[in-house]
């Protein structure tokens, strides 16, 4: 065998290997599914809402922000104050 490559004997050897890894894949699958009892592992969520949210912007756009956030019904009720010197706005 001077100067040739060696090659697979069967040319179908790839293809054993994925029912191969099919089947063991299906096996762990079910038999994680019987140890589970069929639960899922997560729940369904209608909708997410976020408890709060933080707004950044420029100085000179403050004001209108603020009026704009107080004006939207979904924010708190209580209103959002401007900020003191060198502190970020809060609404507790």
């Amino acid at each position: 065998m001077t100067g040739s490559t060696r090659s697979c004997r069967r040319p179908g050897f790839a293809l054993d290997g994925l029912w191969f890894g099919a089947v063991v894949g299906a096996l762990i699958g079910l038999l994680i599914h019987a140890f589970s009892g069929g639960r899922r592992d997560f729940e369904s969520v209608g909708t997410m809402r976020a408890d709060r949210y933080e707004v950044l912007v420029d100085e000179e756009l403050a004001t209108e922000a603020l009026r704009l956030l107080n004006e939207t019904e979904s924010v708190p009720t209580e209103p959002v104050q401007a900020p003191a010197d060198n502190q970020a706005p809060t609404n507790r």
